[in-house]
């Protein structure tokens, strides 16, 4: 067999293009708290109550209060031309309807101002936006928007902030009809169906593990508790479902002293204060909105060990298809503590941990991993074996009483503790780095607002990493662990595919179907039929509403490209572009690929299947993994060739990506250089077994038809090749 190896002399470095943050810009950030506004100061109708600079996403966030409405209003503000918009409300889920799920859709047709059947697909297909959707959430419900334009940006808010304050669906039951649930006949003869938007939405939901599981574990822990109560159950309680109770939820919880607004990015924030001052806000005072009936008292102890079936069709994979989760009650922790407990389900996912390690020296195969879940009624953890059998229960409990008893004993590994918690720094600060940043951030907000009051997830996660960094110890960690060892309340949930239950509940609702039939006199099945033909008239008849959009000339002038700074150092070009983002760097290494065979080449790019899965003449497989988890962020290889315009530059190249924070660049470069030139490939037992668990990823057959169709189709437009 013939050697092949990366050869150095091969390898000769053309340029090194990074992009790092600019002094001027950290600075900036600096200053910004008291450039804008202090704490206590007032404008349009609004109180600033905090302040707080915040390193991890280079912003400064500001919390207001609107002193008439009661509305609470967080501002991230940072350099992002992407702006975001969101208003979000807390919606306890009191039953299992889901109307919450309905007037999140329904919402969302039109308003009064805005008149429309819906308004969502209206701006969805012309507004320029670059982010336009809704969610609901265990305890919320929310209404995100973001755009390059602030005109548009406003003007996306003002429909949405219209349709908060008087939606269509008030004055106009059909969209409840289209979007919640409706019963339908074409004539005497034939069969009463079911359609609706969120019906099947939550009917596509019945058969998966997943969702049906993650009810299975709630229903566990809470039993007979609102925090029981599971989002997307319309396709059970179909009976239940009416307008009324839809509207009731409204009348409920759609008041502005029940709502966070959240603005981010490079805004005119006395602009936008000022919109929401005196379009809406100032118009409704505080509702006094009172949702403490909803709240569960104190969760009962003990322990329970429940078997629940997830509906199957017959003929559908069953095998290793169960879920097993062990899951602890966590409704007792603060934001600081859920934060800790977020970086604890990491720490034992990684490789090396001892839940990991446990996992191994047992033999198991079936994929297990620690969670939080914080948006639930009442957050808990749970750590779950998914792809398993039934009778994979005990070896479960065993493993993970073994490994939580290792923590308590001994602590995690500080190498595995420093890799994690620098690795969430990172992922948090190259958020910044992202599309729809502004989307994303409101909803963490929004998920600890809803929870405790306090949106300001971010300083709640930046003190929660300092103090476990400073944690020698490792006090908390090994609390966490004893917690879940002897919990207040806690189960053990088996959650198994029945092959026949689906069609069985698929009967029973064709029966109650039947039987609403059967119990009809002739004049309701008649009317039932003029309701049906009504309703479709309606529904493919058109009334859209443009309003929203903005002037050509309103829109913003095109991103331009950032300004570098060249310079050659030993042969070397360096190529730096300054970045908003503090403490950050993102860095590309290109190596002049000319010395090369063909042959050379593809083996080159065979070996970066196992770097950093094969040791080096340093360090050893874990070692690079915690490394590279520590340094090397969003490390990728791959081949680019310049087209002939780039000059000099056209000619083969391997490059190099990564990112990782400022202070480690060194260290990053150090671990890329041994990874490429000291990876050992003469390990006779590592090769072979790489090369069986990636063959799937070679082998074209096992790709999907699209898959196939859109590589054939982008190597032959040239877009797998760099034109730098």
């Amino acid at each position: 067999m013939r050697k092949h190896s990366i050869r150095t002399a091969a390898l000769t470095v053309l340029a090194l293009s990074l992009f790092v943050p600019s002094a001027a810009a950290a600075e900036n950030q600096e200053d910004q708290p008291s450039a804008l506004m202090q704490t206590g100061e007032q404008l349009c109708g609004f109180t600033l109550t905090d302040v707080y600079d915040c390193s991890l996403l280079s912003s400064v966030i500001y919390t207001f209060s609107h002193d008439y409405s009661g509305a609470q209003l967080v501002y991230v503000q940072n350099s992002d031309p992407e702006a975001a918009f969101s208003i979000t409300y807390r919606t306890p889920y009191i039953d299992e309807l889901d109307t919450n799920h309905v007037f999140e859709h329904a919402i969302l047709a039109g308003s009064a101002k805005y008149p429309a059947k819906d308004i969502f697909f209206d701006m969805n297909n012309k507004a320029y936006l670059t982010y336009l959707n809704a969610s609901t959430s265990f305890t919320y419900t929310t209404y995100p928007i973001s755009s390059m334009s602030q005109e548009q940006l406003l003007k996306a808010a003002d429909v949405y902030m219209s349709c908060m304050q008087d939606p269509v669906i008030l004055h106009d039951k059909r969209i409840f009809d289209r979007e919640a649930i409706r019963f339908e006949l074409d004539d005497p003869d034939g069969e009463i169906a079911i359609n609706g938007t969120v019906f099947a939405e939550d009917l596509g939901d019945m058969t998966d593990a997943g969702f049906v599981g993650s009810d299975h574990i709630i229903n566990a822990l809470y039993p007979d508790e609102v925090a029981s109560h599971m989002i997307g159950m319309a396709h059970l309680h179909y009976q239940d479902l009416t307008y009324e109770a839809t509207i009731a939820t409204y009348e409920r919880c759609y008041h502005f002293d029940n709502s966070l607004i959240f603005l981010y990015g490079d805004l005119d924030l006395e602009r936008f204060l000022q919109f929401l001052d005196e379009e809406y806000l100032s118009k409704e005072a505080a509702y006094g909105t009172d949702l403490s009936q909803y709240k569960d008292p104190e969760t009962q102890p003990g322990h329970v060990e429940v078997r629940e079936e997830i509906p199957a069709y017959t003929g559908d994979m069953v095998e290793n298809n169960a879920s097993i989760s062990y899951a602890v009650d966590l409704s007792q922790a603060s934001d600081d503590e859920l934060a800790e407990w977020s970086v604890f389900a990491a720490l034992l996912n990684m490789v090396g941990s001892p839940l990991y390690n446990t996992l191994m020296s047992n033999g198991v195969q079936s994929p297990v991993a620690a969670q939080l879940n914080q948006s639930a009624a009442k957050p808990y953890f749970f750590i779950q074996m998914s792809y398993a059998n039934e009778d994979q229960k005990e070896i479960l409990t065993q493993v993970i009483e073994e490994s939580l008893k290792a923590v308590v004993e001994n602590g995690i590994d500080p190498a595995l503790l420093d890799t994690i918690l620098k690795s969430q720094e990172l992922s948090s600060r190259l958020l910044r780095d992202n599309s729809n940043v502004g989307v994303s951030l409101s909803g963490a907000f929004s998920t600890q607002w809803a929870r405790s009051g306090d949106p300001n997830f971010y300083r709640t996660l930046e003190e929660a990493l300092s103090s476990l960094a400073a944690d020698e110890e490792q006090e908390a960690i090994r609390r966490m662990a004893q917690t879940l060892l002897e919990p207040s309340r806690s189960a053990l949930v088996t959650s198994v595919p029945s092959p026949g239950l689906a069609e069985q509940m698929d009967e029973e609702r064709n029966a109650y179907l039947t039987e609403m039939k059967e119990n009809m006199t002739p004049e309701q099945i008649d009317a039932l039929i003029e309701e049906t033909a009504a309703f479709r008239a309606w529904n493919e008849s058109e009334q859209p509403n443009t309003n929203f959009l903005i002037a050509p000339d309103q829109l913003p002038d095109p991103k331009t490209d950032p300004e570098y700074t060249t310079e050659t150092q030993d042969g070397i070009t360096l190529w730096t572009a300054a970045s908003d983002v503090e403490g950050v760097g993102s860095y590309r290494l290109y190596f002049d690929l000319s010395g090369m065979s063909r042959e050379e080449m593809e083996y080159l790019m065979l070996s970066q299947n196992y770097l950093t899965q094969m040791a080096t003449s340093q360090h050893s497989p874990l070692e690079l993994f915690l490394l590279s988890g520590e340094y090397l962020a969003g490390f990728s290889m791959d081949l680019v060739y310049p087209i002939e315009e780039s000059g000099e530059n056209h000619r083969p190249m391997l490059r190099v990506s990564f990112k990782g924070l400022t202070e480690d660049f060194e260290n990053g470069l150090s671990l890329i250089l041994e990874i490429l030139t000291q990876t050992n490939f003469r390990d006779p037992s590592m090769l072979p077994y790489f090369t069986m668990i990636s063959a799937d990823n070679w082998d074209m057959s096992r790709q999907s038809g699209f898959n196939i169709a859109q590589l054939w189709a982008m190597s032959g437009s040239g877009l797998l090749a760099d034109t730098n």
